[in-house]
């Protein structure tokens, strides 16, 4: 099964202005508005044997655990459409495999706990990184290690690539 936007959507999913703690802009949201309680499992969500894929419209990440946790399995993640210049890669600077990001943070034990791993699962064909993981205060440790193959390491920070230097002369 392959999941994709529907070209009616237009030219990006991510909006005028892209932000990956919004909760939009990717091609599958798994979603959680309220803290609840600290169980990761709480809203635990399991996506297997899919691909999931944006070549022609722009998609901040194909999947995002938003506030939640899962796990992403046997599946496929890419291509996503790709900045072709600086300008536009400064316009729309994202282009994330699988994003965990967070807006729900405790500061101790007990506070709510969140986990993305990501098994078995080919990454590939993205702008900005095949994975990364935040919360409000910044970049934080990468998703759970993966096991079996993978097309890029994981990244564990989610700021936005360099425009490639101009060739010299």
């Amino acid at each position: 099964m392959t999941i994709r936007p529907a070209a009616a959507l237009g030219p990006t999913l991510a909006g005028t202005a892209p932000y990956l703690r919004d909760g939009g802009g990717n091609v599958i949201t798994v979603s959680r508005q309220a803290g609840g309680s600290s169980d990761f499992d709480e809203n635990f969500t399991t996506i297997s044997g899919v691909t999931v894929e944006s070549p022609t419209i722009y998609a901040e990440a194909g999947i995002a655990f938003f506030n939640t946790s899962g796990v992403v399995r046997n599946s496929r993640v890419g291509p996503l459409l790709r900045a072709a210049d600086a300008t536009e890669l400064a316009a729309r600077p994202h282009g994330w495999g699988i994003v965990q990001t967070n807006h729900l943070v405790g500061a101790s034990e007990g506070t709510i706990r969140r986990e993305v791993t990501v098994e078995r699962t080919l990454v590939t064909g993205y702008q900005a990184g095949a994975s990364c993981s935040t919360t409000p205060a910044g970049p934080t440790a990468p998703p759970r290690p993966r096991s079996g193959p993978a097309s890029a390491p994981t990244a564990g920070s989610c700021s936005p690539p360099s425009p490639a230097p101009a060739p010299t002369r």
